[in-house]
């Protein structure tokens, strides 16, 4: 700042003959070569209209201005003097007595309107006969621009929908914005100085978080997690802690800690997670294997049975599609029948081949359904699949000895009736005996035919028995 040694200096110049500067600013006088080599921005008004005469390149700089003809030229100087004037306005007396008088200017700088804010030491002296109200500056926007800020975080506090506290090394609240004090049900003046310790449920808890966080802090780490903690009424609030750093590179401003209480979203999360176990244990306990596809047809579920039904662990399962169990065709056609199912929507049933773990082919009978996630857009399909190999064989091994029992039937030449009571059909072989039998004839459509062997086998002949004639007829 200048002073009595800067007044000094400034008497020094009035002493000097060169010609004026104020009229020329390209003209030099030697007492104004010091004050231009001065760091400091200095500025030269008239004292009485506050006109701007001269500045030094301090000035200029801190003006945006490239020299002082520039800022001469601009309109500056007016604003400049305006504002000046309307501080000088209560000071009149103390310059008019030689004191000297200290006071803040702020001004406003085009184009922009860049507001700064200059810390100035006023005083008038007399320079090359003429008198001058020397100015000198010290810029503190950077002073205005923090208080600016603190403004803005302290209405950023109290406007948070979270809690939000300001930690120092020693683990004691230094600032705290009401939200916090909404969380834990205390006055937050009754927080402020306090231990942590009070926020939280036990010592166990309080340690860990000491234990495991600071660690992460310290190393400039973001550190979150979730943890039980106390209220004022002494019940437990369920939070989710975020803390960091406040400066990555100094401890000494300590932490800053973000709290947000989660009590209703963990209840709705533990009754999801029940709801999640209840599924799995009823899954698991159905024998019909079950599972659960994605929309690329990825399996992301099953249930035990499935796993024992196909010898495949169900973490080994999730990441597989149908063309990992099935052979190729009926890969191809279950495959399609998925993307058809998925485009329509509804159900499916149909019968396939699966291959199993161990290489074997399984006959089986699927049935498949899309599910929707909310919007109706297909999330997947779910499936049950039913083993019928066992009915396959079954048929298979039916149909062998029908045709076993029907060549047996055909080839042999005893006479032999099949009664069938639901159909009312009679059976004889095709090969009658030597002495024919009158039979009369009772059969289905079939049996009538002209090409049956049966039907040829009508015809009308009479034997004698012991109880009666008996008549051949269709």
């Amino acid at each position: 700042m200048v002073s009595a040694s800067s007044r000094t200096f400034a008497h020094q110049c009035a002493d000097l003959s060169s010609p004026s500067p104020f009229d020329d600013p390209s003209g030099e006088i030697a007492g104004l070569s010091v004050l231009k080599a001065l760091r400091s921005p200095i500025w030269l008004f008239d004292p009485q209209s506050c006109r701007l005469l001269w500045a030094n390149p301090g000035a200029c700089l801190l003006l945006d201005a490239p020299d002082l003809a520039s800022l001469l030229a601009s309109s500056l100087p007016h604003a400049l003097s305006a504002s000046l004037q309307r501080c000088l306005a209560p000071h009149r007396d103390a310059l008019a007595r030689a004191e000297a008088v200290q006071m803040q200017v702020q001004w406003s700088l085009p184009p922009a309107d860049r507001n700064i804010l200059v810390d100035c030491l006023c005083s008038t002296t007399v320079i090359d006969g003429r008198p001058v109200l020397l100015v000198e500056g010290r810029e503190t926007s950077n002073r205005w621009e923090v208080e600016e800020s603190r403004a803005t975080f302290d209405a950023i506090l109290a406007n948070a929908p979270m809690g939000i506290a300001i930690i120092d090394g020693d683990r004691r609240i230094r600032r705290v914005n009401q939200a916090m004090a909404d969380i834990f049900q205390r006055p937050a003046a009754s927080l402020l100085g306090a231990e942590t310790r009070v926020m939280y449920s036990d010592d166990a808890v309080y340690e860990e978080v000491g234990r495991r966080a600071y660690p992460v802090l310290q190393r400039g780490g973001v550190f979150r997690d979730s943890f039980p903690m106390l209220r004022g009424n002494g019940s437990e609030v369920w939070c989710s802690l975020t803390g960091r750093r406040i400066c990555p590179d100094d401890d000494s401003l300590g932490y800053v800690w973000m709290v947000e209480d989660i009590s209703v979203r963990r209840r709705a999360e533990q009754t999801l997670n029940d709801s999640v176990a209840f599924q799995r244990v009823l899954l698991d306990t159905v024998p019909v294997p079950i599972f659960i596809q994605d929309v690329s047809g990825y399996y992301v579920n099953a249930n035990a049975a499935f796993e024992q039904w196909l010898g495949i662990d169900r973490q080994s399962l999730f990441g597989k599609t149908v063309a990992d169990l099935a052979s190729g065709e009926h890969a191809q056609r279950d495959e399609e029948a998925d993307r058809l199912l998925l485009a329509g929507g509804g159900t499916q049933t149909f019968e396939t081949r699966v291959r199993c773990a161990d290489g074997s082919q399984r006959d089986v009978v699927v049935s498949k359904a899309v599910y929707c996630r909310s919007g109706d857009k297909p999330a997947g399909i779910v499936g049950t699949m039913a083993d019928i190999s066992e009915r396959k064989r079954a048929e298979q091994a039916l149909r062998e000895r029908h045709a076993l029992f029907e060549q047996m039937f055909v080839s042999s030449r005893a006479v032999k009736l099949l009664v069938d009571p639901a159909g009312g059909c009679w059976w004889m072989s095709t090969r009658p005996p030597p002495t024919s039998t009158a039979i009369r004839w009772r059969g289905c459509a079939a049996c009538r035919s002209p090409s049956s062997p049966r039907r040829r086998m009508r015809g009308t002949s009479r034997t004698s028995t012991g109880r009666g004639t008996r008549t051949a007829a269709p």
